[in-house]
């Protein structure tokens, strides 16, 4: 741009300042004239572009900037100086529109944040109800159902509720787990709701010492080292953390026994894992220790929480430019990518992780790595690996709307992560009931979507 008025713009405007003083009337008519002719260009191609405000405004800025002047230039005294007015009134829509354009986008891009922080979904009374029903119908329901139980012997070989008699339910025991998260997440949002006594009297029969004492035990044998490592762990000591804020019950104090023991198996466990486990299913280290850090605030353990915290920076700490590859993953229900800054989010303080995630994620603004914003699609949700995918779409909406809220106000990114969450949102809300493969456990993530951020 700054080599044009070089090379031939002495050319090109020679004798026209003598005509626009001797005839300003029509200088003025040219540059009318030429915002005119160019703006309803740039109308109708941004018009006719697909894609978001600030791409349609991009795009618009082609048709009318084709570089005429060197044509011009090349004439010399063989053209007729009439025009000479037109052509030099051209220039100011040239270099004038981009930096029009620049700040009609950033305006519209707060418009978008303003109308999407005001819409997005909200735990209305009749909501809760409906994810309350969904989880009171299979929290207790002992069958179908996936143990994670390994056989030592014969005696082994017991049924799901002798086992685990309090989390037998909802297929398996995480399942289980979350699905009690949730019914006291909803309980506290609405504790006169339509289902606040149904879910007190569950509470009472099941947060009970006997019950509890039993999962602690089958916790001592050497084959549960591993149980639900580290998925079942982060969600026992969420629901732990949600049970404290339920004032003037005594399920969290019943439950303390049981979530003092995972405390302690993430004490023993985090320092002897050198590597992370990044995949979208239930390995993922990056959910452990962002529902384990709910627990640490909760319970104001400054020493559980630093042990975290180190274990975050140990592991992702150096991480930059995610590529998101290999997302997403035929049965995950979560991004790699997405738990994982937002593990950084919930474990960092704001002057920490914002630049860790300017470094992790530099081209959201582009809406890169694309794959991380595009929904999802569900082939079948009777088959129990494929209906992960519906979790994946309410999992990237709760990860989307929680890292658009940590970044500024006016930062043109927010728009864009809460476009995002609201697209996966949509995708995912639909199908929270239906088939139990996904009935079991895809309100959970419905709720962590709309109420957790």
């Amino acid at each position: 741009m700054l080599t044009a008025p070089i090379f031939f713009a002495p050319a090109a405007m020679s004798g026209v300042r003598a005509q626009i003083e001797a005839a300003p009337s029509l200088a003025s008519a040219c540059i009318g004239l030429t915002f005119a002719c160019k703006l309803g260009l740039q109308v109708l191609d941004a018009l006719a572009f697909p894609g978001t405000t600030a791409e349609r405004s991009g795009a618009g800025l082609v048709p009318g900037n084709r570089n005429v002047g060197l044509v011009w230039s090349a004439l010399g005294t063989a053209g007729s100086p009439r025009p000479a007015p037109y052509f030099a009134a051209t220039q100011f829509p040239i270099y004038i529109t981009p930096r029009l354009t620049e700040i009609f986008a950033r305006r519209a891009e707060k418009g978008v944040v303003t109308a999407m922080t005001t819409a997005f979904p909200v735990l209305t009374d009749t909501l809760a109800a409906r994810f309350a029903h969904i989880a009171l119908g299979h929290v207790r329901r002992e069958y179908p159902n996936k143990p994670g139980h390994v056989l030592a012997g014969p005696e082994d070989a017991r049924t799901p509720s002798a086992l685990h008699p309090l989390f037998y339910g909802s297929f398996d025991w995480h399942s289980c787990v979350h699905g009690y998260w949730m019914l006291a997440r909803l309980l506290r949002r609405h504790p006169d709701g339509e289902a606040a006594a149904d879910i007190r009297a569950l509470f009472d029969a099941q947060f009970v010492e006997d019950k509890v004492a039993a999962e602690c035990r089958y916790l001592e044998a050497p084959t549960s080292r591993g149980f639900e490592r580290p998925y079942g762990w982060g969600w026992l000591l969420k629901l732990s953390a949600e049970l404290s804020l339920l004032d003037g019950t005594p399920w969290h104090a019943r439950l303390a026994p049981l979530a003092a023991v995972f405390v302690q198996r993430f004490r023993d466990f985090l320092p002897l894992s050198a590597y992370p486990v990044r995949v979208g299913t239930h390995f993922n280290t990056a959910f452990g220790l962002r529902m384990a850090a709910d627990h640490a605030v909760a319970t104001q353990d400054a020493a559980f929480a630093s042990l975290l915290r180190e274990t975050a920076l140990r592991w992702y700490g150096e991480d930059a430019d995610c590529p998101a590859w290999g997302e997403p993953g035929g049965d995950d229900f979560q991004s790699s990518a997405l738990i994982e800054a937002e593990c950084m989010r919930r474990l960092l303080a704001p002057a920490d992780f914002l630049p860790w995630f300017d470094r992790f994620l530099p081209r959201l603004a582009d809406r890169a790595p694309a794959t991380l914003f595009s929904p999802v699609a569900v082939s079948d949700r009777t088959d129990g690996k494929i209906a992960h995918l519906d979790g994946l779409n309410l999992s990237r909406a709760w990860c989307w709307r929680a890292l658009a809220q940590a970044v500024p106000g006016d930062d043109v990114r927010r728009a864009i992560l809460l476009d995002a969450a609201h697209r996966h949102l949509d995708a995912g809300l639909p199908h929270v009931a239906g088939d139990y493969m996904g009935e079991h456990w895809l309100a959970s993530f419905a709720v962590l979507a709309i109420d957790e951020a």
